[in-house]
Order: C-alpha cells, then sequence, then structure tokens
C-alpha cells in the first residue's frame, strides 16, 4: 500500500495517503463556473511520480524531466507485507532507484 507521496523541494505538498478508497479530487470553489477546467492542480503528476519512483523513464522534456524540475528528488512510502519501505528517484540522475 501506498502511503505518501512527497518530494525534497519544499513547494511540494506531501500527500498521505490512508487504507482503503483515497480519491484525488480537484477543488471546486462556488465562483467556479461549469466551463473551468480542474486541470493543473497535480492528479496526473502523482501518477507520474508513483511510476517513476517505480522504475518508468519519462523521456527528456516532458513529464518530470522539464527544466523546472531539474535534481527534485521524489519518494514514495510503501508498506509491503506489513513492513514500511520509501523508494526515492532523483529526476536528474534517473539510473539510481533507491
Amino acid at each position: 500500500m501506498i502511503t505518501a507521496i512527497r518530494s525534497d523541494h519544499a513547494s511540494f505538498k506531501k500527500v498521505l495517503l490512508d487504507r482503503g478508497f483515497n480519491v484525488i479530487l480537484a477543488e471546486r470553489k462556488e465562483e467556479s463556473s461549469s466551463k473551468d477546467s480542474r486541470n493543473g492542480v497535480g492528479k496526473t503528476t502523482l501518477i507520474e511520480i508513483i511510476l517513476f519512483c517505480l522504475g518508468s523513464t519519462p523521456d527528456i522534456g516532458i513529464g518530470l524531466r522539464v527544466k523546472e524540475l531539474d535534481d527534485w528528488t521524489f519518494f514514495v512510502d510503501l508498506t509491503l507485507r506489513g513492513r514500511n519501505y520509501t523508494v526515492s528517484r532523483n529526476t536528474k540522475n534517473v539510473s539510481t532507484i533507491g
């Protein structure tokens, strides 16, 4: 079970997940119209971080491999068979999974 997704950069908001069903949902404000997009809040990025930490390597220039995220380390905290693990990977040094 994934328990948390986080980064070494303070601007990244740590995501905590609980047992059971978790929903990542974009916030809708009262002033939002039906035409306002819910894009850009990070739902897809969370999936990309999980896949990246578990071994996928996006092409340079897309996803997590963009200039703005150069040298960021992402972490996925997991519980497997009652033991806690942390998997990490840096966008600059993609050949190493920690």
